[in-house]
């Protein structure tokens, strides 16, 4: 993103600037506390440094609890971003293309200039869905929520990539028929994720 250097005009009466004095910007992009600093020429010697605040437009930054989209999800916004390099974060909390059979929770995505980690799966997210029959969880996910994939019938394979998870909601993959749900797990994390499922009430499944 290119942004304009931001120079708040100086004047010293009675003085010209380039020939009495000059005038040095630094941290004058993006939003935050920028310095100027005048520094004395020819008959004049001496600097003194001032500072100012560029502040960030509506626009430039996510508010907590707010709802983004990109083509296929829906997301809450947990943890504010921008778009001058700081990451926020948000949960999938359903799906804005309806059709989808395999469902791929990212790591990361970038809505609007913003770039945030996909860090939980919220609650009844998915719940009920009739189509879709594959998951794969990205690496940053940290927690599913209750009955985020509750009677998703035709679901059959889990792939969770993220080392990182800590909780698996109320039923999150409870189901009343289908097939086993077969879920590919970190190496590391087998034990411990089979605790979660089996804590989580979750049914009909298979951890490899």
């Amino acid at each position: 993103m290119c942004m304009m250097e931001k120079k708040p005009a100086v004047k010293a009466d009675g003085l010209v600037e380039g020939k009495d004095y000059i005038v040095a910007y630094s941290n004058n992009v993006n939003p935050g506390t920028a310095k100027v600093t005048i520094t004395g020429k020819g008959d004049f010697s001496g600097k003194k440094e001032f500072s100012f605040v560029i502040n960030m437009k509506k626009g430039d930054f996510s508010e907590v609890g707010i709802t983004i989209k990109d083509k296929n999800y829906i997301y809450k916004v947990t943890k504010t971003g921008n778009k001058f390099g700081e990451v926020g974060e948000v949960k999938v909390i359903g799906l804005k293309k309806k059709s989808l059979k395999k469902i791929n929770i990212a790591t990361k995505v970038t809505i609007g200039g913003i770039k945030y980690k996909v860090t939980s799966i919220g609650v009844k997210a998915f719940k009920g869905n009739k189509k879709i029959i594959k998951l794969t969880i990205g690496k940053n996910v940290k927690t599913i929520g209750a009955y985020a994939f509750a009677n998703c019938k035709k679901l059959k394979k889990v792939t969770i990539n993220t080392k990182k998870l800590k909780k698996v909601g109320k039923k999150a993959f409870f189901r009343k028929g289908g097939k086993n749900i077969s879920f590919k797990v970190p190496k590391s994390k087998k034990k411990a994720y089979k605790k979660l499922l089996k804590k989580a009430k979750t049914n009909k499944y298979v951890v490899k």
